[in-house]
């Protein structure tokens, strides 16, 4: 848990952020690692759950929020049900960036995170291989985190090939690619050590070990 010293930094950088109209996005962070990385989903998802609930998200304008990192949060922690409610929230809020193709790969980035959490990998995959690029063909933008849902997707279908194939082609994007987003810090280690049980699980104990 934060100091109470945090605690009174980080509520007072919030105030002064929604003063400003701009959401301050560090609690969400805070959340996040707590989830992804430190085994403590339950702490995770109860200061994701007070974020959205205090004037750090109310208090800023919805162009503001990051609908589509909470929804992915919630996803990562098995909380599909909290995550759609902010999937809803998003659509209620701002309805008209559903049909903009500029959001497109944001919307489907977020709606396979929640159909993976949902145990739909099928979707998800579809998800994740639309969000790869905008309506118009051009690649979006966080092309590593995509990939990495998309690898994920494969990989809960049994889709191992596939999988392995998506997991090398995000080892291959050029590293300013590949940090956008935090995706090397997110999933780095798990693609590497994901593709050496693949490879052990062939026989190819060698290539599983350079991993």
């Amino acid at each position: 848990l934060l100091s109470e010293d945090s605690q009174w930094v980080a509520a007072t950088r919030s105030r002064l952020m929604a003063s400003r109209d701009r959401f301050n996005d560090a609690p969400l962070w805070e959340a996040d690692k707590n989830i992804r990385f430190r085994g403590k989903s339950a702490l995770g998802v109860q200061q994701l759950i007070a974020l959205i609930a205090s004037p750090a998200w109310t208090d800023v304008a919805p162009e503001e929020r990051n609908y589509w990192d909470p929804i992915d949060i919630y996803s990562e922690a098995g909380r599909p049900d909290l995550a759609r409610r902010m999937l809803e929230s998003w659509q209620r809020d701002l309805p008209h960036t559903f049909e903009d193709p500029r959001w497109r790969s944001y919307i489907d980035a977020a709606e396979g995170a929640l159909a993976l959490a949902e145990g739909k990998p099928a979707l998800a995959a579809q998800k994740y291989r639309a969000a790869i690029h905008f309506p118009d063909g051009n690649e979006a933008g966080y092309i590593g985190l995509n990939l990495l849902g998309l690898g994920r997707a494969y990989d809960a279908a049994g889709q191992v090939d596939s999988a392995e194939a998506v997991y090398r082609r995000f080892l291959e994007l050029p590293p300013v690619k590949r940090h956008a987003g935090s995706a090397e810090g997110n999933g780095l280690a798990l693609v590497r050590k994901r593709l050496g049980e693949m490879m052990e699980a062939r026989g190819d104990t060698a290539g599983a070990i350079a991993q």
